[in-house]
């Protein structure tokens, strides 16, 4: 099956399109108490508040990154998803090369 490019240029990295903002996030339960909290991640500027909080507490890998140990940018999360489907769900880390959901 071919697939033909219709949005993005060969030259161009689709993401650097994407203007974006360091952020922070605290979720607290109703009286007050931390649940979670996440310092200066990177999400497109153009993101609500909730929508930051759903990604930072949901989808952030918060191990086995190099060199933060957490992810810190949206862009991180977006290519992780991609390979995983490229690969057949099997992510290989492509700075440390471990594998996980492979068989």
């Amino acid at each position: 099956m071919k697939i033909t490019r219709r949005f993005t240029s060969p030259k161009q990295d689709p993401l650097d399109a994407v203007t974006c903002d360091h952020r922070s996030t605290m979720i607290t339960e109703p009286g007050g108490t931390e649940v979670f909290r996440l310092d200066d991640f990177e999400v497109p500027s153009r993101w609500s508040k909730l929508a930051t909080d759903i990604v930072a507490s949901n989808s952030f890998r918060k191990r086995d990154v190099p060199d933060t140990d957490h992810e810190t940018s949206v862009r991180q999360i977006i290519l992780r998803l991609a390979r995983t489907i490229r690969n057949g769900a099997c992510f290989k880390c492509v700075n440390c090369g471990n594998s996980i959901g492979c068989s």
